[in-house]
């Protein structure tokens, strides 16, 4: 298949298949000329599976994903939130990091409006933290227009009638994905943590050579 045009593979069930194997397949494909690279399904810590030459070359960072449904529903305090994005951005190789997905939903979970109670600000504040950490935003279809759904097969259905999408929840996706373009920390900027001790704020930096780039992510937790 990649001789035949594919440029890239997701490995579903990666952590089923274990990192010594999906480094396996990942460099079977680099070989073969998947310049897009290959990454994992990897449903708990992703850090030790994505690296250079031996390992993946990104994940589905189900580990953000949990992050940022703990930031907006107010489950777990800010001090923990923030430790569990700076381990993981210690511990990622950057490039590697910078290829993952960044997702707060997928065709194995429960869509983000359900998780979250349709709260518009708790959906915005998720959405703005996979945008703004290191990584490729990914969105699951739907989720951009507000659809439902819990368990499989509801998470599955098929896009309804226009007339019923979240005009709100677009323009804001919209919003997201013009700032990604437009922002060259996004794309690129390091991770910087600005940890604020004993407060219930999370908050970060992406940096770029250029001072005038950089970005700061605050949030109430």
């Amino acid at each position: 298949w990649t001789a035949r045009g594919a440029t890239g593979w997701r490995l579903d069930c990666a952590n089923d298949l274990g990192p010594a194997f999906a480094g396996e397949l990942a460099r079977a494909a680099r070989d073969a000329g998947a310049v897009a690279g290959v990454l994992g399904a990897v449903l708990g810590f992703g850090a030790g599976w994505a690296r250079p030459y031996d390992g993946l070359d990104g994940v589905m960072n189900y580990w953000l994903r949990a992050a940022a449904l703990a930031l907006a529903s107010s489950s777990a305090p800010a001090d923990q939130l923030q430790h569990a994005l700076d381990r993981l951005a210690a511990a990622s190789d950057a490039g590697a990091l910078e290829r993952s997905w960044s997702l707060v939903g997928s065709h194995d979970t429960a869509r983000l409006a359900t998780v979250l109670d349709d709260d518009a600000a708790r959906v915005g504040q998720a959405l703005a933290l996979a945008f703004a950490y290191p990584g490729v935003p990914v969105l699951y279809y739907g989720d951009e227009i507000g659809m439902h759904g819990a368990g499989d097969p509801e998470n599955r259905r098929a896009l309804p009638p226009p007339s019923t999408w979240d005009a709100g929840r677009r323009a804001l996706v919209t919003k997201l994905c013009a700032l990604r373009r437009a922002e060259p920390a996004l794309d690129h900027g390091r991770y910087v943590s600005l940890a604020q001790p004993g407060t219930d704020l999370v908050a970060f930096a992406r940096v770029t050579g250029d001072p005038a780039e950089t970005l700061l992510f605050v949030a109430n937790a």
